[in-house]
């Protein structure tokens, strides 16, 4: 997908994206096990950046007791506030050790992890893509654009190098 954020950041965390879980009704409120976290901005060399970060969570235990278990950044870096940015994740969770991560950003591995685990032992399978903006309480607006989401289990590799265009939009 390609993502753009369009105003400056003031929260403390705004999550932009994020592989939610069902909860399981023994479970403690819990954060997702796969997140796109965005920081507040940064004006540096005159562009207005934003620091982000995907993480993971982990836990084998059929009820989770606590509300983040096992955080974990697999990625972090900045994006450039304003400029359009191609998105592939391809990704494959497991809580044995078995599962794996790639992001690429505008064509670039920017993470390779291997026989890693991350989700959560949840009775009812695994997750949901979400997008949105979720955040802490803030008294700015945050505006963040979404376009080209494709979620599935066929190959698309192709839009590594090949991102779906912007119809209408500057990049």
């Amino acid at each position: 997908y390609s993502f753009m954020i369009e105003t400056p950041i003031t929260a403390e965390f705004a999550i932009v994206g994020q592989w939610h879980d069902y909860p399981e009704p023994e479970d403690v409120h819990m954060s997702p096990p796969l997140s796109f976290v965005a920081y507040p901005s940064k004006v540096q060399n005159g562009q207005t950046v934003i620091h982000f970060a995907m993480a993971t969570m982990f836990d084998p235990n059929l009820a989770s007791p606590i509300a983040n278990p096992n955080y974990r950044t697999r990625w972090s870096g900045s994006l450039v506030m304003g400029k359009w940015t191609n998105i592939v994740l391809n990704f494959r969770a497991s809580i044995k050790d078995t599962g794996f991560l790639r992001l690429w950003l505008d064509g670039e591995l920017v993470c390779n992890a291997e026989n890693i685990s991350f989700g959560f032992n949840n009775r009812t399978g695994f997750a949901y893509w979400q997008y949105g903006i979720y955040r802490k309480k803030d008294a700015n607006t945050m505006i963040a654009h979404y376009a080209n989401m494709r979620v599935g289990r066929e190959n698309m590799a192709h839009l590594i190098d090949q991102p779906n265009p912007l119809l209408g939009r500057s990049a």
